[in-house]
């Protein structure tokens, strides 16, 4: 899949994620925000997204993807010896056949429903090549962002012109025509970074949908906003403690009420968090640490960022941060205007009183074919570079084999040249 799968779509896609997709338009949306950049963003709702799918057109994707005639039969067979019935009252009607759409639960469906939802990435970038509409552009290079997709969640982003309006609108009615889906503009909303109240309200009456604000949710975690506010975590704790209080009064009998109540009036026994924290199979209660919990994640994307080279999140990264053709974590700068998940990934590489460089020292460099290894600046041994520890040689030479040269006796290092 991840050969003929677009990297805007992130949803059942190995070495994907679907934190991939919220990472990127949140840092788009910082960097917008950051240098003052006007765009549009528009959040497209799906009726009945998986039921609505053209038979004929996904096959007609997965010829254009390069599937031959066999499998495409199979795939069809799938599709199409479903039957279905209809309760009423209670009971099912007869089975019977439909013609179109792909069926919940099947481990096929969504891997099928990405090569459907490929033709709005295509046409999108179609859209870009012919110049209708221009996404929006992340830091001073030529990345730029139009379109991210995960299944059938789907957000567009553009320049904020007239014109890219009705190209955003065109491709929509496209991708409609041609595959089946269904865009309900009356759940769908367009919001704009930048631009003035009235210009959004015309260009969501182009779009024929309601007009948005930011922050929004995006895949349930909020886009846009500061998480250093309690405001934008203020939905969660009130979800929280509405699911606790369900729980609590309608699964305690009264006499359990009233053993519970007894409970509370004795005296609370202190423990430290610390004990708190530890395994159960250490004396503890096996709470986790969130502090060190959260590190854990913030290490993970350091991880991914040595492993995942060519990723579409990690390009916006290195665009914004850094650049885009630098190597490791070396290429990536502090920016103190960064985004909050930014500084909190990068400030892993500190070495202080919160922090003991744990993942970069815990990190070791494997040689490959050597094209990522620069041989005088990265540590070897005695964590020093041989550019420090071999002063006299990094000035006279640039390349290994003419460093063996000149430290090798005066027999001919035909081997040392061999294996270099």
């Amino acid at each position: 899949m991840p050969s003929i799968i677009s990297e805007s779509q992130t949803a059942f896609v190995g070495n994907k994620q679907i934190t991939d997709g919220i990472i990127i338009i949140n840092e788009v949306l910082h960097d917008m925000k950051r240098s003052n950049k006007a765009g549009l963003i528009f959040k497209a709702d799906f009726e009945k997204a998986y039921d609505n799918v053209e038979w004929g057109f996904l096959d007609y994707m997965m010829d254009k993807l390069g599937f031959k005639v066999k499998w495409r039969n199979w795939m069809k067979e799938c599709v199409s010896t479903a039957t279905v019935s209809v309760l009423i009252n209670g009971s099912p009607t007869e089975e019977f056949h439909v013609g179109r759409g792909l069926r919940q639960g099947d481990p096929l469906s969504p891997f099928l429903f990405l090569m459907v939802a490929e033709a709005l990435s295509g046409l999108m970038r179609k859209a870009e090549e012919i110049g209708m509409l221009k996404g929006i552009q992340v830091g001073k290079g030529e990345l730029r962002i139009s379109h991210l997709q995960f299944a059938d969640d789907t957000i567009l982003t553009c320049e904020a012109t007239e014109e890219s309006a009705w190209a955003m609108k065109s491709v929509m009615r496209c991708f409609e025509l041609i595959s089946g889906l269904k865009v309900n503009f009356d759940k769908s909303w367009l919001c704009g970074m930048n631009i003035d109240g009235d210009f959004l309200g015309e260009m969501a009456s182009i779009m024929n949908c309601s007009v948005g604000r930011i922050p929004f949710n995006y895949l349930g975690v909020p886009i846009g906003a500061n998480p250093n506010r309690i405001s934008t975590w203020r939905p969660v704790i009130d979800c929280m403690r509405r699911r606790l209080d369900s729980w609590g009064g309608g699964a305690l009998s009264f006499g359990g009420r009233i053993v519970l109540l007894n409970a509370g009036k004795r005296r609370i026994a202190w423990i430290k968090w610390e004990e708190v924290c530890r395994k159960k199979s250490e004396g503890g209660l096996g709470v986790r640490n969130l502090e060190s919990f959260n590190k854990a994640l913030l290490g993970k994307w350091k991880w991914r960022i040595l492993r995942e080279k060519k990723s579409l999140w990690r390009r916006v990264i290195f665009e914004k941060y850094g650049s885009a053709r630098a190597r490791g974590w070396d290429g990536c700068v502090q920016n103190e205007k960064g985004s909050t998940w930014w500084r909190g990934v990068w400030k892993l590489d500190r070495v202080d009183s919160s922090n003991n460089g744990w993942l970069k020292d815990g990190c070791v460099r494997k040689i490959g074919d050597g094209k990522e290894t620069l041989f005088w600046e990265d540590v070897w041994i005695e964590g020093v570079s041989l550019k420090e520890s071999h002063v006299f040689c990094s000035s006279s030479s640039s390349s290994p084999s003419r460093l063996f040269l000149l430290t090798a006796p005066s027999k001919p290092p035909l081997a040392t040249n061999s294996f270099l």
